[in-house]
């Protein structure tokens, strides 16, 4: 398990296992990084419920991260709110972070949802 650090891999355990709130709660990133550990190790109930979680955080700081995990980790609900967010933001003139981290792809469909009325789904 070298693709993630042992302190992920022991988070994702203790959430198997001990089925009890991680003490201290994870930061952000980590979360990011459970999401993505529940994905390449196929554990679905937490991957979904890390899912429904993150996205009621999603804000104009933290949506490109999201969105990126979101897309490693097949998580299509999330993705689909990042980007409805991203779309608000651009036609509200508010400014979102770390644009530069987010797939090109993506980024030109929420591009080209703006400019072409094309359906906002991915």
């Amino acid at each position: 398990m070298t693709d993630f650090d042992v302190k992920i891999v022991q988070m994702a355990v203790i959430l198997c296992y001990d089925q009890t709130k991680l003490s201290p709660a994870p930061r952000f990133e980590e979360k990011l990084q459970l999401l993505r550990f529940f994905d390449r190790y196929p554990i679905q109930k937490y991957k979904a419920e890390l899912e429904e979680h993150l996205m009621k955080f999603i804000d104009e700081t933290n949506v490109c991260l999201m969105a990126q995990a979101a897309i490693e980790s097949h998580c299509s609900k999330l993705k689909n709110k990042c980007a409805k967010y991203m779309k608000s933001c651009a036609q509200n003139n508010v400014p979102i972070l770390y644009l530069e981290k987010l797939d090109v792809k993506f980024r030109l469909k929420v591009l080209k949802t703006l400019f072409m009325h094309e359906t906002l789904t991915y």
